[in-house]
């Protein structure tokens, strides 16, 4: 008796008498197919990222927005060791949001304080290191700004240029979104 032929032959990828055959030129074929998925599926994952920064940097974006941070969520800068006084205080505010859009309206404004429970606003043009009040749910915030250090991109934190962070931008951001999906075994 003759023995088993092997399922595939590598020269050109026969299969038994029982399956389909595969030519050369057929798995050429199939290798283009398989091609063309991959780069189609590459193209879906770049035309997603690509929309995705769009929205976060187009008008009315997260990322189009002023950014602020924290500089303490349980004290507010009314009370400091550094004598940084309010430019302007409002005793009633809607929101936090709206505290921030009065400072973001005002070329000397730089940071807020805000007093959740009374709604009070308090505008500064610099930004304290050390807030103490700590009543009416006070918190204080400072607005990121880029800034330039040497021909290096930061951002500015309490009056100084920090070349640690920067600001991101939509090149900046697709650079790095870019590399990352590329570099990305999770992404293939």
């Amino acid at each position: 008796s003759s023995s088993p032929q092997p399922l595939l032959q590598c020269s050109h990828l026969r299969m038994t008498r029982d399956a389909i055959v595969l030519t050369r030129e057929s798995c050429r074929r199939s290798g283009k197919v398989f091609c063309a998925r991959i780069m189609y599926a590459w193209f879906m994952k770049l035309v997603v990222v690509l929309l995705i920064m769009i929205w976060l940097f187009s008008p009315g974006g997260s990322l189009s927005k002023q950014q602020w941070v924290a500089i303490k969520l349980n004290a507010a800068c009314d009370q400091n060791s550094e004598g940084i006084r309010p430019i302007i205080s409002f005793d009633k505010m809607a929101d936090k949001s709206h505290c921030m859009a009065e400072c973001e309206e005002r070329v000397q404004c730089n940071a807020i304080d805000w007093f959740n429970r009374t709604g009070r606003c308090c505008l500064y043009k610099k930004a304290c290191l050390t807030p103490a009040a700590t009543w009416d749910g006070a918190s204080s915030y400072m607005e990121v700004r880029p800034c330039n250090l040497h021909g290096k991109k930061g951002i500015e934190l309490f009056g100084h240029c920090n070349t640690t962070y920067s600001m991101p931008t939509f090149v900046d951001s697709g650079i790095s979104t870019g590399t990352h999906l590329l570099g990305s075994q999770l992404s293939w």
